[in-house]
């Protein structure tokens, strides 16, 4: 099974030790995508659509040309008029993409530049159905009937979820296969399972080529985001979760703690046994404090020996109820067997009728000094409900 994951996660672009089904939950749907995940996938989403509306509006056009010389003017006329409002609406959506920027809008301009093409195709197939074709006209028609093998193709240069592949091509095989049902005389059944079975293979190549981009987006991003030698979130990235966790804890009115901890005498660690031996303590501090992390909260390194815990859905007792379980489970020795220990203040939205994440920091960041002050080894959390003195060991 491991040797399984570990071919599936090479198999996606994975260039990072994440977990297979984070990493499978993430590409099948982006509920889980961090903010600059979406901020890069819709940069590059809108640059491929922008570029894609620009030469396909281009191409749509100048392709009347060859209408003209494969098919009569009762066929190619028609097309004609076709091909001018789907030139238009390709070069409608490129002047449209310049002007986006977030992933919402980005999902917009996909969908319609999968549109344009699909309406084109249902439209066009009847002035083509009936017609008789031979030679050159025969190799222009057969370039209509492939049109929706081309649309997909298109999925492919998109870093886009499997949600997302499958809200483009559904709709895209409903239309062709209404198109083909109705239109075509002499229906060969199988012939047209046949097309629809290649016609989903091809889908689902192009959607995997685009969830591979994904993927890249997200190791990078990840890379991006996190401290190199702790592994923790750095700061830029943990202040942007924090920001968003904040806004929805107030939009729902629900709790929402923070812890921000401080390394109890780091810098005699550095000062009398190096930074590299410092470097160790950061990491074992950081792994204790993720060990005791549940799945909902979040780790950052806010800088030197402090660590910021974002723990969203919590009141000050359930805050408090995990830091206890934090000291009792101990943090490991110091270089010269002493015990490592932290100093941390909570806060608590409701409880410090906080405003603004910065102030939450702030009172969270008060406290921790006033833990130190105190006697360190301990946390001190906002009134009026007092925070017991953790254990020593």
């Amino acid at each position: 099974m491991e040797h399984i994951g570990n071919t599936l996660r090479r198999s996606l672009g994975g260039i990072a030790d994440w977990p297979l089904m984070v990493m499978i939950s993430m590409l099948i749907s982006s509920n889980q995508h961090a903010p600059d995940v979406e901020r890069q996938r819709a940069t590059m989403i809108i640059a491929r659509v922008h570029l894609i509306s620009l030469l396909f509006g281009l191409l749509t056009l100048l392709w009347t040309g060859i209408d003209a010389l494969a098919f009569d003017a009762a066929i190619w006329q028609p097309l004609a008029l076709c091909r001018i409002a789907a030139s238009s609406g390709f070069i409608a959506l490129a002047i449209f993409t310049r002007g986006i920027s977030n992933i919402v809008q980005a999902r917009i301009a996909i969908g319609l530049m999968f549109v344009i093409p699909t309406v084109f195709y249902a439209i066009t197939y009847p002035f083509l159905a009936g017609a008789e074709v031979s030679g050159w006209s025969q190799a222009v028609f057969t370039g209509y009937a492939l049109l929706p093998f081309v649309i997909v193709g298109g999925l492919g240069f998109l870093p886009i979820t499997l949600k997302e592949g499958l809200a483009c091509v559904v709709p895209l095989m409903v239309a062709n296969y209404v198109v083909q049902i109705l239109l075509v005389d002499n229906l060969n059944i199988y012939a047209l399972l046949g097309i629809g079975w290649l016609l989903m293979l091809l889908a689902l190549a192009s959607t995997f080529a685009g969830m591979s981009q994904l993927q890249l987006i997200i190791e990078l991003a990840k890379q991006a985001s996190t401290d190199p030698l702790t592994k923790a979130f750095i700061r830029r990235f943990g202040q942007e979760l924090l920001e968003a966790q904040f806004n929805v804890s107030e939009r729902q009115g629900r709790p929402f703690s923070l812890a921000f901890a401080d390394i109890d005498d780091f810098k005699s660690v550095n000062d009398q046994f190096g930074h590299d031996t410092g470097d160790k303590v950061l990491r074992q501090t950081t792994s204790h404090l993720q060990d005791n992390l549940r799945k909902s909260d979040i780790l950052v390194r806010w800088g030197g020996e402090e660590f910021l815990l974002i723990m969203p859905d919590t009141d000050y007792a359930g805050a408090a109820q995990m830091i206890e379980r934090l000291y009792d489970s101990g943090l490991g020795l110091r270089p010269d067997g002493a015990f490592l220990t932290l100093s941390i203040g909570v806060a608590e939205r409701q409880a410090d009728n906080s405003h603004t994440w910065e102030d939450l920091v702030a009172s969270a960041d008060a406290r921790m000094y006033e833990a130190k002050k105190a006697g360190k080894n301990r946390f001190v959390g906002p009134e009026p409900t007092p925070a017991p003195e953790p254990a020593t060991s």
